[in-house]
């Protein structure tokens, strides 16, 4: 083999090693791209999760006032019935 053919020999092995590189950067950006999407959408899902538990205790607290009002008014007729009597 002379200097000629090994200098071609050499400049491939070295092309093949820039495609082989450029391939597993191109693999690790398109990972990232994906663990970034799946990092997004599980935030997106915990948001959505936090506004479902706040708007469920808003609904409870509703429900629950509501319920205190009511006892409230028939406590406050029962004592008026109580006092006519």
């Amino acid at each position: 083999m002379d200097a000629e053919e090994a200098r071609r020999v050499k400049e491939e092995k070295e092309l093949e090693i820039q495609r082989l590189r450029e391939l597993q950067e191109r693999a690790a950006d398109r990972q990232g791209e994906i663990d970034a999407l799946r990092a997004k959408r599980a935030f997106e899902e915990g948001e959505r999760k936090a506004r479902r538990d706040e708007k469920e205790k808003a609904e409870i607290a509703r429900v629950n006032s509501k319920n205190l009002d009511f006892a409230r008014r028939k406590q406050f007729v029962e004592k008026e019935v109580m006092m006519a009597q």
